[in-house]
């Protein structure tokens, strides 16, 4: 299994702050207000949160590249959860990325099945949204539950891939293109699939797909426990440009 972070539909929010921002979407879905914590330097942060909490804001995310052992040690002793560490990996596309697997074909079903939603549910093993124990009951299930949905239907994806044994799904992948650079959404292969090249199938026909849409380089997004995820983009030539620690913040 393998997987990435990120959300079901478009999670921007009005900045009523050069520090934070709302976030409408996570506020809807969660049932109470979220917000994306922006500009203050960790030293400076208390004075965020305190504004947070007279919003109402009860839930407070923090990505952030580049900081210090000391800042993050600054940040959790203000009641800063590390969650993740965000890791972004990119590769250039060549005429050797068409050489796409036989055994992957476009998912063309108008919704979701529910294998695919299983597949969805797995990939999450490592996101914050489940590692994270105050996230209400649920809620992580729905959430990628939602984001394949979104994906199948073409609103946050423009193809979704699977690798079949007969007519069973045992592997699915997602992409999108933005600008030049495609994009790997979800990943995810069956527990009793795995160990058999399908998660390489998978990733190199999606780079296939994208040097074919005329991408110039594919992106992904992991979390930095997940070395399942992390050993498979490094096989097939990725290399890791970012890593961004994120925090969760719980006020109330």
């Amino acid at each position: 299994m393998v997987q990435i972070t990120g959300r079901p539909s478009n999670p921007r929010g009005p900045r009523l702050s050069d520090d934070f921002k709302l976030l409408e979407w996570d506020s809807e879905f969660f049932g109470f207000p979220v917000a994306k914590i922006l500009g203050p330097a960790p030293a400076k942060l208390e004075r965020t949160l305190v504004e947070l909490r007279t919003r109402g804001v009860r839930l407070a995310y923090w990505t952030r590249a580049g900081l210090s052992g000391q800042d993050l040690a600054t940040l959790q002793a203000k009641g800063g959860i590390l969650v993740d560490q965000r890791t972004t990996l990119e590769r250039t596309l060549s005429p050797a990325s068409a050489e796409p697997s036989t055994n992957v074909t476009e998912y063309t079903g108008e919704s979701a099945d529910a294998a695919l939603i299983s597949l969805a549910i797995q990939s999450g093993a490592y996101s914050r949204f489940r590692l994270d124990p105050k996230i209400p009951p649920g809620k992580f299930e729905e959430l990628y539950s939602q984001w394949i949905r979104n994906s199948v239907n073409h609103r946050i994806a423009d193809k979704v891939f699977v690798a079949r044994d007969n007519d069973s799904i045992m592997g699915m992948i997602t992409c999108k293109r933005h600008g030049e650079v495609g994009e790997i959404g979800l990943v995810a292969v069956n527990d009793e699939a795995r160990g058999k090249g399908i998660g390489t199938d998978l990733v190199k026909f999606a780079d296939s797909w994208f040097f074919g849409a005329g991408m110039k380089s594919s992106r992904v997004v992991t979390q930095g426990a997940n070395q399942p995820a992390l050993q498979l983009y490094l096989k097939c030539g990725y290399h890791v440009t970012q890593t961004e620690p994120t925090l969760h913040f719980w006020l109330s």
